[in-house]
């Protein structure tokens, strides 16, 4: 059985706010967290795997040595950004879904 209004007032506006904040919350947690440690993780990997295999490209490379810093740095930065994008991407659709819709399993 319902409360009745006048007990509690008008719910709906804290309710939309309450709403509105796991929306925000989710999308940080979503994007920030999971992402973030699995992009490292892959860069991390792939680091020791190109720096193992720096010798066989070695001489393929001109003006560049096979071990450069600046390189590394640019390509894992990007591979991060490219990962938390996406992650970003993706949250921003699940917090669209309508909580009741989800709720309900339809």
């Amino acid at each position: 059985m319902p409360a009745p209004v006048e007990v509690f007032g008008d719910v709906r506006p804290g309710l939309l706010v309450l709403l509105l904040a796991v929306r925000a919350v989710l999308l940080i947690a979503c994007a920030n967290v999971a992402t973030l440690r699995l992009a490292i993780a892959g860069v991390a990997l792939g680091l020791v795997v190109a720096l193992a295999g720096a010798r066989l490209v070695r001489g393929l490379l001109f003006d560049v040595s096979a071990t450069d810093p600046a390189t590394f740095t640019a390509v894992a930065g990007g591979l991060v950004t490219v990962a938390l994008l996406a992650s970003y991407i993706a949250a921003r659709r699940a917090t669209r879904v309508d909580p009741a819709q989800a709720l309900r399993g339809e």
